[in-house]
């Protein structure tokens, strides 16, 4: 399972971005908090 993110500005340019390998298998409303974690 991986995860991945974008973070745009107001006026859609890329601000941050990235992803991540996750090896361990979650439900999608786990994986979704966990990338959540992540990104915060």
């Amino acid at each position: 399972m991986g995860a991945g993110f974008v973070i745009r500005n107001n006026e859609g340019a890329v601000v941050y971005c990235g992803c991540w390998k996750i090896e361990v298998f979650f439900s999608p409303t786990l994986a979704e908090a966990l990338c959540l974690k992540n990104v915060l």
